[in-house]
């Protein structure tokens, strides 16, 4: 197993416009890591870079520390899985699978015995003989997987390849590549604008945007802990307080509105947010610490709850998502911020 690592990518096209600003991560050997943020952000360039097959501006790509610059996109041993599923329409599964041993100049035995295991492994044994055309969407990844993983590559790379899928479909994939990735000692990095399905399958998260990384680190820091207001937002943090902090303590000021958070902080936060479902509605009407009064001025059904949106004298416009509430339009209600679900950001 090896490591990846990418060192002050940058790539900027002709025109001057940039599309990476000093882009530093690495993979370690058996990782799976993936590249979280919406459409546009440079996770999907960043990953053709590390493939080869587009060129970066400065910086560069190494593997156990060793650049691969100059290595061809053949010579990498990486393989990549694509939205798109890219299978040959005119081989049969087993003849898709196979299609990068024989590339490789291996006899035809090994390529047998090879293809039978991976085809096992993803559940596709049955499947050995059909044309892609015959295949569902969910069976035509799991071949364009399997087709992956046969050559036993460096670094498998993966880029949105659940998204043409279903929910139900996704959800069942997103699992087997994890339990593939894991069984096979694999070192993988994963591309995504899915929150859910980030944090579902991967050991650590780098959060994208505009071309520059705002985070890395684990699912479970990223969701508690978001480094950055942009973040924050993009993992579902909806109600922000600009605030200044009082001296020596962990007390905040939003205009008249005092704030306290439960965790100590060095950070000097400039605005703290909290996430809808973690705001209480508070029956007792009673004063408590970081709680204030509002009126309900919408109220939408979501399913899983209900989102409502309180108006506040001091901290404006405030969202809340609660299962058992069942206030109304116009309604006085009471909310309390627990000081432990707050958030301090530096910008």
């Amino acid at each position: 197993m090896q490591a990846m690592q990418v060192k002050h990518l940058s790539m900027s096209y002709e025109d001057g416009k940039k599309v990476l600003t000093d882009i530093n991560f690495s993979v370690n050997a058996g990782e799976l890591v993936s590249i979280l943020g919406p459409s546009g952000c440079g996770k999907t360039t960043t990953l053709r870079i590390i493939a080869g097959l587009q060129r970066q501006t400065s910086g560069n790509v190494a593997i156990d520390e060793q650049s691969i610059d100059s290595v061809p996109v053949f010579k990498r041993n990486m393989s990549m899985v694509f939205q798109n599923y890219a299978l040959f329409p005119h081989l049969s599964v087993f003849e898709n699978v196979a299609f990068g041993l024989k590339q490789r100049g291996i006899g035809k035995t090994a390529i047998r015995k090879r293809v039978a295991e991976i085809l096992s492994l993803t559940e596709l044994t049955d499947l050995a003989n059909h044309r892609p055309h015959a295949l569902s969407g969910g069976q035509q990844q799991r071949v364009s997987l399997a087709r992956a993983l046969v050559v036993n590559p460096t670094l498998l790379l993966l880029d949105e390849p659940l998204s043409n899928l279903d929910r139900a479909l996704r959800l069942s994939l997103r699992e087997e590549i994890r339990r593939l990735q894991q069984k096979l000692g694999i070192t993988a990095l994963f591309v995504t604008h899915d929150q859910e399905e980030s944090f579902a399958i991967s050991d650590r998260v780098i959060v994208m945007n505009g071309g520059h990384i705002e985070q890395i680190a684990s699912a479970q820091t990223v969701y508690a802990h978001p480094a950055t207001t942009f973040v924050a937002k993009f993992i579902g943090f909806e109600n922000f307080f600009n605030v200044t902090r009082q001296v020596n303590s962990d007390e905040y000021l939003s205009g008249e509105m005092h704030l306290y958070m439960a965790e100590k902080t060095t950070k000097p936060a400039v605005r703290l947010c909290i996430r809808p479902e973690n705001i209480r509605f508070d029956t007792s009407m009673n004063t408590q610490q970081n709680s204030l009064n509002g009126i309900i001025c919408d109220k939408t059904y979501l399913g899983r709850a209900y989102r409502y949106v309180v108006a506040t004298d001091h901290l404006g416009q405030i969202k809340v998502d609660s299962e058992g509430a069942t206030h109304q339009l116009g309604d006085a209600v009471r909310l309390t911020l627990p000081s432990d679900k707050l958030i301090a950001l530096a910008e």
